[in-house]
């Protein structure tokens, strides 16, 4: 038997025995009003609270969102945040709206001539890349077949370069330091390989955790009451959590594996209550998750895998002391622990740890040094450190006045900006038909008139009714993301383009957790068309369909600025992101550092944007002598002044002498 292995006992229950039965019964009703079709009054709720059906024509439970009975599956819908989808087509089907990760459609052909950079520790065994997903299936992975089948039915055939190098070294068991740029399939790199040693060491023999979501009876158990996950991943916001527990549902579909969420913004209630039921993976935000932990409500007895995703914008958001402080309450890194079905015997156990980032500080390097295991670990580059997608275009627009930025925006939004449709043109080509305009304002051949007759008699005055880019099922197809800095403006840019009819909706760090949810379900689905967004929703989205990002206002910095952009251009589709340029209020580092960016990916640089640049470093010089230099005139003058620096010749008054020697610069 393999160090760290278990015994394989017949006492693990069958895998089938932890598949739930979506029927139509009384017991878990469609998604829909009604609840389920069988008899009358639809079942009692399982959190006790009495409660008959009643509702829509005495069919099932009440709608949804009622609070007063209804069948056990409304636990999921009144926390859709907290559970999967329910069934197959809406974890893996085209169907329109769902959060369904549709990979048939991404072309990564573009990351192919990516150069890679592989360091192994000297002390294990160099693995191999893989070529395809099938790789996985064979010697010496043998990946789960159920994962597996998940990977087909998601149509994951051909590996990006990150996932060749870091689904086998996450199989192995290897610590993992990596870097690779937004939308490369990062999260599917880390998920497939924690699922896989779950399933395949039984894991769940050590907690017994139920084999679904919804097992209320677990926490009246003895092991129940509590979450003791086995893997732990990390993510700096409630948006990418949110979104790497949807990945982890699609892929453990049909297996027992659980996954919960917990973060802040929403109240922990109902989160807490999903834990008490069991838990597998847990993805969480530091401060919520060390909250949870002191609590008890999270136990970190079998914590065998920990990920940190996007550790770089953790660490930005201050999140340091908290992700240290969850660190220090886990088991250490080599621990032994009792084997569930005979406690005479014991089992060594190492925690893997895999950091994903797309820069690495100082502060990166510190915790991967502390908390990563040096002799078991593999460090993986792809391309350069914080380069963004070589397929997206970006582009710098110069506006002389911050107060034409709206007015810009709004050619921008309606279409009539020449400019920008040579963009656009330049990226998508000037066949839409074939590949339609991105252009929020472009017409598409193949709307039905119908739809075209609804939308102008809903909207009559609107732009957006008469021009938007939608399929056949009314549905917007391309998509803008318009980036500004401040909350304030990210209203009023919102409450414009709302007063003027569009399909708009905005996010910003004042919004409540639902507002911000409903926003992007909305964006996501195709119900808008514009998200106006601080920089809330610059990392880790994953909205297929976004063509272009706007930087209303310049990015702080160019960390930023490669997750605002890359927004768009996701999975090796193209993409376009322009930035407005305001000289009147623009850091000219973040220029100097953007232009450098353009360069290292072969942008166009604009002559007027060097200019621009070269200026704004004159006038910054020029403003920074005027401060230091002058002179001194002594007190009253007559006396010799101290010396001043820089600035020209200074007189200290009368007759006592000059003020101070010329500049020295």
């Amino acid at each position: 038997m393999k160090e760290g292995e278990i015994n394989t006992m017949s006492s693990y229950p069958d895998r089938a025995s932890f598949k739930r039965d979506y029927d139509d019964g009384p017991g878990y009703g469609r998604r829909d009003d009604r609840g389920g079709r069988g008899g009358y009054g639809g079942g009692r709720r399982r959190d006790d609270r009495r409660g008959y059906g009643g509702g829509r024509g005495g069919y099932g439970g009440r709608s949804s969102y009622d609070d007063r009975g209804g069948n056990p599956g409304d636990l999921h819908r009144r926390h859709e945040n907290l559970y999967p989808a329910l069934t197959e087509e809406e974890l893996f089907g085209q169907k329109v709206g769902t959060e369904a990760l549709q990979t048939g459609e991404r072309d990564y052909s573009i990351y192919q001539d990516v150069k890679v950079s592989v360091d192994f520790a000297r002390a294990i065994k160099e693995v191999s890349p893989i070529a395809t997903f099938e790789d996985l299936s064979r010697e010496p992975f043998d990946l789960d077949p159920e994962v597996y089948q998940n990977t087909v039915r998601a149509k994951y055939f051909q590996p990006t370069p990150i996932q060749k190098h870091a689904l086998p070294t996450g199989m192995v068991g290897y610590d993992l330091l990596a870097c690779s740029q937004t939308g490369s399939g990062k999260t599917c790199a880390f998920i497939i390989p924690i699922l896989h040693r779950i399933a395949t060491e039984k894991l769940k023999l050590y907690t017994m955790s139920p084999g679904h979501h919804e097992d209320r009876e677990f926490r009246f158990n003895p092991k129940g009451g509590r979450a003791y996950p086995f893997c732990i991943i990390m993510s700096p916001t409630r948006e990418l959590v949110q979104q790497t527990a949807k990945a982890s549902w699609m892929l453990s579909y049909g297996t027992s594996i659980l996954t919960r969420v917990a973060y802040g913004g929403d109240p922990s209630g109902p989160q807490r209550d999903a834990l008490q039921m069991g838990c597998d993976i847990l993805v969480a935000t530091p401060g919520r998750l060390l909250d949870f932990i002191k609590q008890g409500v999270v136990e970190t007895t079998y914590v065998r895998f920990v990920v940190f995703d996007e550790c770089d914008r953790m660490l930005d958001m201050g999140f340091e002391p908290q992700i240290r402080d969850i660190l220090h309450e886990l088991p250490p890194i080599h621990h032994s622990i009792q084997d569930p079905s005979n406690p005479d015997i014991t089992h060594q156990i190492e925690r893997q740890t895999l950091l994903f980032s797309a820069t690495f500080p100082k502060e990166i390097k510190n915790l991967a040094m502390e908390f990563l295991r040096q002799d078991r670990l593999v460090s993986i580059t792809v391309g350069q450190i914080g380069s963004s997608n070589p397929n997206l275009a970006q582009r710098v627009v110069l506006v002389e006045r911050s107060n034409d930025k709206l007015r810009l925006l709004t050619e921008y939004i309606t279409g009539q900006n020449a400019d920008l449709n040579n963009m656009l043109t330049d990226v998508y080509g000037a066949d839409k038909e074939q590949d339609p305009s991105l252009s929020t304002v472009s017409s598409v051949a193949g709307i039905s008139e119908e739809f075209n007759e609804a939308m102008n008699a809903t909207y009559p005055d609107s732009h957006a009714a008469r021009h938007e880019t939608l399929n056949k099922d009314g549905i917007i197809q391309y998509q803008t993301i318009v980036f500004t800095n401040f909350k304030s403006e990210a209203d009023r840019i919102f409450r414009y383009f709302d007063d003027m009819r569009y399909r708009v909706a905005v996010i910003h760090g004042d919004m409540t957790q639902k507002e911000r949810e409903n926003n992007l379900k909305y964006f996501k689905a195709g119900r808008t068309n514009i998200l106006i967004g601080t920089d809330v929703a610059q990392r880790g989205l994953d909205i297929p369909n976004v063509r272009l990002v706007l930087n209303y206002d310049l990015p702080g910095n160019v960390d930023d600025y490669t997750h605002r952009i890359g927004r768009t251009g996701r999975a090796g589709r193209p993409g376009l992101a322009v930035t407005f340029v305001c000289p009147d209020r623009d850091n000219v580092s973040a220029l100097k550092d953007i232009r450098r960016k353009m360069m290292d990916t072969k942008q166009p640089i604009p002559d007027w944007f060097n200019r621009t640049i070269d200026e704004m470093l004159s006038d910054k010089r020029n403003a920074k002598n005027a401060r230091r230099g002058g002179g001194g005139g002594g007190r009253g003058g007559g006396g010799r002044g101290d010396r001043g620096y820089g600035g020209d010749r200074g007189y200290g008054g009368g007759r006592g002498g000059y003020g101070g020697d010329r500049g020295r610069y």
